[in-house]
């Protein structure tokens, strides 16, 4: 399979839907715990399809990318609780763009 290509393909919708979150984004750091998430299950989905990762199983009968992508979701996951505790909501990317045309 061309691993390569599905990633690039994937990586530009998650590109997009990045930049579409970002701007409407009320809490400081979502942006990347959900990036985290994304790029993780990118990642752990490809593996699957590469050539060199079916020969090498590490942690559960996963490669070492997929093992990594579970960790990366772990920490993702208390980010995640984290931020969603301790990071008041504040005014998103468009707001203080709107805010800063106005004066």
């Amino acid at each position: 399979h061309p691993t390569q290509i599905y990633e690039l393909i994937i990586l530009l919708a998650i590109s997009a839907f990045m930049h579409r979150y970002y701007m409407r984004n009320r809490r400081p750091g979502m942006a990347m715990v959900l990036f985290m998430y994304l790029y993780s299950a990118d990642r752990f989905t490809i593996e699957f399809f590469r050539v060199e990762s079916t020969y090498e199983h590490y942690l559960f009968g996963l490669t070492l990318g997929q093992s990594t992508c579970l960790l990366v979701v772990v920490v993702a996951a208390v980010l995640h609780v984290l931020i969603r505790k301790r990071v008041p909501e504040g005014p998103t990317p468009l707001e203080i763009e709107a805010e800063l045309k106005k004066a």
